[in-house]
């Protein structure tokens, strides 16, 4: 998602922040709510107040667009889980919810 973030600013603004350190510490710090937030809804607004050279960023993103970007973690969580399913010897149809943390 921080990459999405950066080449959004980017093409905005036709500036690049990944060498500020300021900048991606606001940056890092405005999108965990954001992650947290569309575990509970379809969708959020990431503000922040000059991230770079005076200039305002706000961007809008989905629950959709949040999972495209991050499909390859969650697949990976996945197999995780299905590892220790099977490794516990547990049946999945006992199994009605997983609750990922961290």
């Amino acid at each position: 998602m921080l990459s999405h973030i950066l080449q959004e600013f980017q093409k905005k603004h036709k500036k690049d922040i990944r060498h500020n350190l300021k900048a991606m510490t606001k940056l890092r710090t405005a999108y965990e709510p954001a992650k947290q937030i569309l575990s509970l809804t379809v969708e959020t607004t990431i503000e922040i107040d000059s991230l770079f050279e005076g200039i305002d960023f706000h961007s809008k993103i989905t629950r959709v667009k949040f999972e495209e970007l991050n499909i390859d973690l969650f697949e990976k969580c996945l197999k995780t889980v299905k590892d220790c399913v099977t490794d516990a010897k547990l049946d999945t149809n006992i199994i009605h919810d997983i609750v990922l943390v961290g």
